[in-house]
């Protein structure tokens, strides 16, 4: 009686453990594609604006920054959108 008892608390603790270890997968999985890769994606797009800015192509480098602001809104980028703004307008 008590080996049969001792396989099932196995048997459920072995469940347990591979439905913790797929909601972890699973979890992990959303955060990548809602969260990690936007953001990757965005700070990667944002870096050749700065520098498309750094070599003097504001209109390639407000392109990419508002790419990287569709991906991933960030004050960072937003200020970069705002400074090429501003000197336009001083044109």
């Amino acid at each position: 009686m008590l080996s049969k008892i001792k396989r099932i608390l196995l048997s459920v603790e072995v469940k347990i453990t591979v439905v913790v270890g797929i909601l972890i997968i699973i979890l992990f999985a959303g955060y990548l594609k809602f969260i990690g890769l936007p953001a990757t994606n965005s700070q990667n797009i944002f870096n050749e604006g700065v520098k498309a800015y750094n070599e003097g192509d504001l209109a390639g480098a407000e392109e990419l920054f508002q790419e990287a602001d569709n991906l991933w809104p960030h004050s960072e980028v937003e200020d970069r959108i705002k400074q090429i703004d501003d000197l336009s307008n001083l044109h």
